[in-house]
């Protein structure tokens, strides 16, 4: 019988986060997969004295990876253990501004998008030309993004100025990126699956009916099935990228 094991955050106690390793274990059960979840909470991988990678996992086949941890999932799988997400995709998608540079030269349509300049010396002010700079760029309304968050936290619409060096300033010391606001998707949210080399719109083809600043379920958003006609996926060529950026199970593509 094979044995899996499915990693999720050590601190979760969201429902909905919770949901998708227990279907998935469940799937696997039906399959006759015996599937352990565990919080990573454990040291289930680390370095002895020798810098040898020591880890309890060896004796399962493969694990599926639901945690933002980086380093664990790179030393599991230099323990030799095939994971599903990968360590690089963890690393790509956690990261919202790699993420869109990893996706460079794909020929998905995106929004215009500037990395913010890391502030290292907190106690100095945000330059005032940069951030003239950007919306001279960009225009009113313009969005900011903190790098690493995820359901919609971290996501604020900027209408002018005074809110532009507000918020560039509670963020000064954070990752995060400037990003063109796209009026006619405001309030909207498209996720297309990416198996393989090939879309689908089934999962993630919803349309939020509602207009919230962060899309997203947890974040109250109200979804109806996407029709498929007005669906416009990717082509082969964007989804063979993008499949080959996260070597997973599969991994969703928002298309806004």
């Amino acid at each position: 019988m094979k044995k899996g094991i499915i990693f999720v955050n050590g601190y979760t106690q969201s429902v909905t986060e919770l949901n998708q390793p227990n279907r998935i274990r469940e799937e696997l059960d039906l399959l006759g997969v015996k599937t352990e979840i565990r919080r990573n909470l454990c040291f289930s991988a680390g370095l002895n004295s020798r810098s040898e990678i020591v880890t309890d996992c060896r004796h399962f086949d493969f694990c599926v990876y639901l945690d933002k941890d980086k380093y664990l999932p790179r030393m599991l799988e230099d323990a030799g253990l095939r994971l599903f997400n990968c360590a690089r995709a963890v690393e790509l998608c956690d990261d919202k501004m790699a993420t869109f540079i990893a996706l460079q030269g794909t020929g998905l349509r995106i929004p215009k998008t500037f990395a913010a300049p890391l502030n290292y010396t907190l106690q100095a002010p945000v330059n005032c030309d940069m951030l003239e700079k950007i919306s001279e760029e960009l225009r009113f309304p313009l969005v900011v993004k903190e790098c690493y968050g995820s359901l919609g936290k971290g996501v604020y619409l900027v209408k002018n100025m005074t809110e532009l060096q507000r918020i560039a300033e509670e963020l000064k010391g954070k990752p995060h990126l400037f990003q063109e606001f796209i009026s006619e998707s405001a309030g909207k949210d498209l996720r297309v699956i990416a198996i393989g080399e090939k879309s689908f719109p089934a999962c993630g083809g919803f349309q939020i009916r509602i207009f919230v600043q962060m899309p997203n379920s947890a974040a109250g958003a109200k979804y109806t099935r996407f029709p498929k006609k007005q669906s416009r996926l990717p082509a082969v060529s964007q989804i063979r990228l993008i499949s080959i950026i996260a070597e997973s199970i599969c991994c969703s593509v928002r298309m806004v």
